[in-house]
């Protein structure tokens, strides 16, 4: 990969999470700002949890896939071939 594609594929990543980060920070406001009856409060807070761990789970993958694809897109040392490894010895 070019080094651009590097770059975009990086930024895809960071995007996802970011907004991973903003949609669970943003579910725990709005559900502190409801003013939902007692009966409802605890429903709300189970779903809550819930949506928060996964975005959560999904900031994690995201983070793993950039991982995996910088690792995939670093240049690797050429292998010797088997006769050049013979005849150094």
């Amino acid at each position: 990969m070019a080094k651009a594609s590097d770059d975009r594929v990086a930024a895809l990543m960071k995007d996802i999470e970011t907004h991973a980060k903003k949609l669970r920070s943003d579910i725990r406001k709005k559900v502190a700002a409801t003013g939902l009856p007692k009966s409802l409060q605890a429903g709300a807070k189970k779903l809550r949890k819930q949506v928060a761990a996964a975005a959560k789970q999904l900031d994690e993958h995201a983070r793993r896939l950039r991982k995996d694809i910088q690792a995939a897109t670093r240049k690797k040392p050429a292998r010797r071939s088997k006769r050049r490894r013979a005849a150094a010895k």
